[in-house]
């Protein structure tokens, strides 16, 4: 597997809705910051304390990923079970592969592929979901990060132009 050289990115809950706040702004897929949130509570049958993290190949780890306080760093394969070593709060762990397949994606995996619209009323501007799909990254990252703006027939209000 080729080591992540991907820039650090951040979400935030807010609202009952995830949103990607670093590098740019979008709104963020529910569903895959879920499933990285599983990390957390992710089991393991093998748990060792060692000071040897190059044996593992966890000096140089695969990915990086911090949630709240806790950072974890993914290592090798364990050839007999297919499971990754990780490295959290001291201990190297073997865990199953799956979480490294979202730790290791960049921010734009997780842009949320709804698109929300604005409609306005007498007591201000609401955002409700629409059936068609585009992504929500604001016009200006659109162009930083490479992704092009859906002009949808169906999207004419969309945030996301």
């Amino acid at each position: 597997m080729p080591r992540q050289t991907s820039r650090a990115w951040n979400c935030a809950k807010r609202q009952n809705s995830w949103f990607l706040t670093e590098p740019f702004q979008a709104r963020a897929d529910a569903a895959r910051i879920e499933s990285l949130l599983g990390l957390l509570t992710a089991q393991s049958e093998k748990r060792m304390v060692t000071t040897d993290l190059a044996r593992f190949e966890l000096d140089k780890p695969l990915a990086r990923i911090k949630l709240g306080a806790q950072e974890f760093s993914f290592g090798a394969t364990q050839p007999l079970s297919n499971q990754l070593y990780v490295h959290t709060q001291g201990a190297v762990y073997l865990i199953s592969p799956v979480y490294f397949i979202d730790a290791a994606q960049p921010a734009q995996a997780f842009i949320s592929n709804v698109c929300w619209q604005m409609t306005k009323s007498r007591w201000g501007s609401n955002l409700r979901a629409s059936p068609w799909p585009a992504t929500t990254v604001l016009a200006h990252d659109a162009a930083r990060i490479g992704i092009e703006r859906r002009a949808d027939a169906g999207c004419r209000q969309c945030l996301c132009r």
